[in-house]
């Protein structure tokens, strides 16, 4: 557990957040602002405030994580490092619960489920995965016991990423009609919550599930799926199981996998994960491929991780093998993690580690004669440069009702508003290309005259551009 949450940090303080786990984090101080603030939220989610950085929401991002992160800024001002900690703690409990479910040794259990994979899919580039995984497991628990309640964590996992709506049917295997009915009016429940606020915000009931899936088929940069990613996906549990079935083999002890409850329920979860997958994962990025596979990954390992623990309980001292195999394995990903994290494959800024593009991009701001300015746009995608003391996004509205609002929460966020009220386009843009930023996307970008590109970084100048040092 100690080396997986280093690991975490390990690249976390390297290659600093990425784009979906900072969004998350904007998106979960959106809704607290709304909760402390007088303003209708509808307004922000039907585009009202849309390139305002205090009351920005992407209504395609799935709800559990986004609580989560308003809760935590409550207490923190910088949320993701203690999200992540906190998923970890909740996700390694998880686990040891799971273990005991199915009487796997812990060791074992956490051999297998603290594997490189997840420890770097399920965290650090998203943020959603995670609770998905640690719902679903729960989920699974109740359901091995036969109890309808596991409808209820079926569904939040749905709500924390959209893919594991795969897995609601698996209740029918409660057979039981009663309980099967408690268990899907669970999941209606929860399911129908969250489409009652859709309805509400967009007059669609099911508008953030269509948009989520719009947003894939969008970005989409690939029509089939990469051999690379599907094998990030497989590889690990076919090595659990192969380890434990060939050292039965070697004991001679044949394993028996009866056709009992627990079976039919790791087939049926094995069979929905790899539908899920087929549908989704041709409409992404390789590395979102990679990523989307965590369902059948967890599906797999968990009957892989049964066959390990038989080996283990037959052929001694094979425990601790394991567990110094996946120590290695661990400390593998660590140093390579510490290689790649600071060099130009490297995507997100990390002040206090930036690689050489950021620096580059530094050196040239100063020769511009705004290195020591604190850079604001009104574009959303430009966020991505968080370093130099840069904001962005954050447009002003000038209203009677909302700017004083507005001039509050900036105060708590520590913005100074004042020195911030221009309108329309006046601060320089800098804009880092590879991190997939189309100029198409920031407004009024025609207004501005280009002064440097390359083929990373472009910097454009308004005329007039102000700078601000305060």
């Amino acid at each position: 557990m100690v080396l997986g949450l280093t690991i975490i940090y390990t690249i976390y303080s390297l290659a600093g957040p990425q784009w979906d786990l900072m969004v998350r984090s904007l998106l979960g101080k959106t809704i607290l602002n709304f909760a402390t603030s007088n303003i209708n939220p509808r307004a922000a989610f039907i585009g009202e405030f849309q390139n305002n950085l205090l009351f920005y929401y992407e209504p395609y991002r799935e709800p559990v994580s986004l609580l989560v992160f308003a809760l935590l800024s409550v207490f923190f001002k910088s949320t993701i490092l203690p999200y992540l900690v906190l998923t970890f703690l909740l996700y390694s409990i998880t686990v040891y619960a799971l273990s005991r479910c199915i009487g796997v040794d812990k060791l074992v259990a956490f051999t297998a489920f603290l594997n490189g994979y997840f420890i770097y899919f399920l965290f650090l580039p998203n943020g959603g995965e995670v609770f998905a995984v640690i719902f679903v497991i729960i989920g699974v628990i109740y359901l091995l016991k036969k109890s309808y309640v596991s409808g209820l964590f079926f569904a939040i996992a749905t709500l924390s990423k959209y893919p594991a709506i795969a897995f609601l049917p698996i209740v029918l295997l409660l057979w039981d009609r009663k309980k099967v009915l408690k268990a899907l009016a669970l999941e209606a429940i929860v399911l129908l919550i969250f489409m009652a606020f859709d309805y509400y915000m967009y007059g669609n009931p099911v508008y953030s599930f269509t948009e989520s899936i719009a947003n894939s088929n969008t970005l989409s940069t690939s029509s089939s799926i990469d051999i690379s990613a599907l094998a990030l996906v497989l590889v690990y549990p076919a090595i659990v199981a192969g380890i434990g079935t060939v050292a039965l083999a070697l004991k001679k002890q044949g394993l028996r996998l009866n056709l009992d409850f627990r079976t039919k329920v790791f087939a049926c979860m094995i069979l929905l994960s790899v539908v899920e997958a087929i549908v989704i994962i041709p409409h992404n990025d390789p590395e979102t491929q990679a990523r989307y596979g965590f369902l059948v990954m967890l599906s797999l390992l968990i009957p892989a991780t049964i066959i390990l623990d038989s080996a283990v309980r037959k052929v001694r001292n094979l425990r601790y093998a394991i567990a110094a195999l996946a120590i290695v394995l661990l400390i593998f990903v660590a140093i390579s993690s510490y290689m790649t994290g600071n060099t130009k494959t490297t995507m997100y800024y990390n002040p206090d580690n930036p690689n050489s593009i950021y620096a580059h991009a530094g050196a040239e701001l100063t020769a511009l004669g705004y290195g020591n300015c604190r850079f604001i746009t009104n574009t959303w995608p430009a966020m991505l440069y968080i370093g130099y003391d840069a904001y962005s996004p954050f447009s002003i509205y000038q209203s009677p009702t909302i700017t004083p609002v507005v001039e509050s929460i900036a105060a708590q966020e520590g913005i100074n508003y004042t020195s911030y009220q221009k309108e329309g386009l006046s601060e320089p843009i800098l804009v880092f290309k590879y991190n997939g930023v189309n100029k198409s996307s920031i407004l009024n970008i025609n207004q501005a005259k280009l002064v440097y590109n390359d083929s990373n970084i472009s910097i454009y100048l308004p005329d007039n551009a102000s700078c601000y040092t305060d």
